[in-house]
């Protein structure tokens, strides 16, 4: 259980701009994990460290955490079911160009989970947070939204843009994520 309650706070850690902390977190959880070397505790703990040296710009640690990740499921009797995992996942694939690395990971569209990552691999990331959104996964889905600004924005697709950006600042105000705040007014003067 400790190693989930540290991947989670990381999330909290970076969307408030302590990369310090969140980087400490997900390195305690990945050990305690390789430690007990249980399937059900490792393969969240790794896509959770994937996720946060990607947002921090180690991507030789994102890209190392995947390696280890594929080679964990390849390993496993059973296919994993995924959970929010997947999605960070799918986002760590796309930051460092990877896609085509999702079907190492054995997704498929049985969970909402999976269908949102299937989404962002696919570059359809406005339903991606759509599918989260339904499920009320409020964090992942304004990750999402700020993804989709972002490409939107570069796209200059501004208008639409505008309606991701609003919605994903919307979140991230009420939660006081500074960092996520900053990250998207950056985005404010060419989505509106």
């Amino acid at each position: 259980m400790q190693t989930t309650c540290r991947s989670y706070r990381s999330l909290v850690r970076l969307a408030r701009g302590d990369q310090p902390g969140a980087v400490d977190d997900v390195e305690a959880g990945a050990a305690q994990s390789r430690a007990i070397r249980d399937p059900q505790d490792m393969v969240p703990a790794l896509a959770f460290r994937a996720f946060c040296a990607a947002r921090t710009g180690d991507l030789a640690v994102a890209s190392a955490s995947l390696e280890e990740l594929i080679e964990l499921i390849a390993a496993l009797e059973q296919p994993e079911r995924y959970g929010p995992p997947v999605v960070l996942i799918a986002d760590v694939l796309v930051d460092l160009g990877r896609e085509s690395d999702i079907g190492a990971f054995g997704v498929n569209h049985e969970t909402p989970w999976e269908r949102a990552a299937l989404a962002l691999i696919g570059g359809d990331v406005v339903r991606a947070a759509d599918e989260l959104s339904a499920i009320g996964a409020r964090a992942f889905e304004a990750g999402s939204r700020l993804r989709a600004a972002r490409m939107l924005r570069e796209a200059k697709r501004n208008t639409e843009a505008g309606a991701q950006l609003a919605q994903a600042l919307a979140f991230y105000r009420s939660v006081g994520a500074s960092a996520a705040i900053r990250e998207g007014e950056e985005l404010l003067p060419a989505a509106s």
